[in-house]
C-alpha cells in the first residue's frame, strides 16, 4: 500500500512539475512606439489566485501567439480593421476559454486584461479594454512573454 502511494505522489510530482507556466521575461517598463502601418496590442493577464498553474493560449485570427502565464503580458503588432481572439486553455487544466471579435485602428495602441475570478462557486472569464493609464499601472507588476512570431 504505501508503494503505491510514493509511486502516485511521485507520478503526481513529475506530471505537475511541467504544469507551472511562470513568466520569465523582463518586467513592463514604458509602451513600445506604435508604427504607422500597424496597430500595437498589449494582452496582459494580472497575478490572480485563479488559474494560475497553467498559460492561456491566446491566438488572433486562428494564428497561435503565446501561451500567457499569470503575472505576464505580450505585444502584438495587428494589421487594423477587425481581428477575432481566442483566448483557451490547455485540455488537461478544464478551463472554459472564450473568444470575441475587436476592432483595432492604424497607429493605436490597445490593452487588454484577461482575468479569471473565482467567486466560490462560479469562475468568470474576461477579456476587456483597459484605458492606458489604468493598463500601464497594472501592467509594472507583469514579466513579458514573447509572442511565437516576434524575433528580439
Amino acid at each position: 500500500m504505501n508503494k503505491c502511494i510514493a509511486l502516485a505522489l511521485t507520478g503526481l510530482l513529475l506530471f505537475s512539475g511541467g504544469c507551472a507556466n511562470v513568466p520569465l521575461g523582463e518586467r513592463f517598463t514604458a509602451v513600445d512606439p506604435s508604427r504607422d502601418d500597424k496597430a500595437l496590442l498589449y494582452i496582459y493577464r494580472p497575478y490572480s489566485h485563479s488559474s494560475s498553474a497553467y498559460g492561456v493560449l491566446i491566438s488572433v485570427d486562428e494564428d497561435e501567439k503565446v501561451a500567457l502565464p499569470v503575472g505576464s503580458y505580450t505585444r502584438i503588432y495587428v494589421d487594423p480593421g477587425r481581428h477575432h481572439l481566442r483566448f483557451s486553455w490547455p485540455l488537461i487544466s478544464l478551463q472554459r476559454g472564450m473568444e470575441g471579435d475587436f476592432k483595432f485602428e492604424t497607429g493605436g495602441i490597445y490593452f487588454l486584461r484577461y482575468s479569471v475570478i473565482n467567486t466560490g462557486t462560479l469562475w468568470t472569464y474576461s477579456a476587456e479594454s483597459v484605458p492606458s493609464d489604468t493598463a500601464i499601472a497594472e501592467l509594472k507588476c507583469c514579466s513579458f512573454s514573447r509572442p511565437a512570431d516576434d524575433k528580439p
